[in-house]
């Protein structure tokens, strides 16, 4: 049986300003932000000798970002347009740790301090991008384009998960006012 620690509450602070320009078919947002995670917890479970379960007190860190997104729509013609939404960011990650059980006994656990770094599954770059196409008002074709940047895969930095991109394609036609065909 493992006693329930309380958790300590998670604490968020975050501020963003936005800025935001329009003119004809053209429409651009920029918005830089700051946030902090702090009391991020981390717990983990031991069996000691006797083959009970147990849990060393938890760890707490912080998650710091500094980042800006910026969003644009373009009207290229009547019937083209394009939207494009990028988030850079910089996500770093202290004062985790992990405890290391040394032998089967509970007295022996260590505390290793987990180097500070980049924050886990936080890439520094995000795009999503779509052309959409609208030949006559029944069709409607349209191709987005995501990427997801490099990112630590875990709190240790052991590794880091690669970028990717996705594309997606798609069309609808609307058959009058009760079918549509996506």
């Amino acid at each position: 049986e493992i006693a329930s620690i309380f958790p300590e509450p998670q604490t968020i602070t975050q501020a963003e300003i936005g800025l935001k320009y329009r003119s004809g078919g053209t429409s651009v947002s920029v918005f830089p932000f700051y946030s902090k995670l702090s009391n991020v917890g981390s717990q983990q479970i031991f069996a000691d000798g006797t083959g009970a379960f147990y849990s060393p007190p938890p760890v707490f860190g912080n998650i710091r970002t500094f980042g800006v997104e910026i969003e644009a729509d373009l009207q290229l013609t009547d019937w083209a347009k394009f939207r494009t939404a990028i988030t850079g960011q910089d996500p770093k990650a202290s004062g985790f740790a992990v405890w290391i059980p040394n032998t089967t006994s509970r007295t022996d656990d260590t505390l290793v301090t987990t180097p500070a770094g980049d924050a886990d599954n936080n890439p520094k770059l995000m795009t999503r991008s779509t052309l959409t196409l609208a030949p006559t008002p029944a069709a409607t074709f349209f191709l987005t384009h995501s990427y997801m940047g490099k990112r630590a895969a875990n709190r240790e930095n052991a590794f880091y998960l690669p970028a990717y991109n996705t594309f997606d394609v798609g069309i609808s036609y609307e058959f009058g006012n009760n079918f549509k065909l996506q």
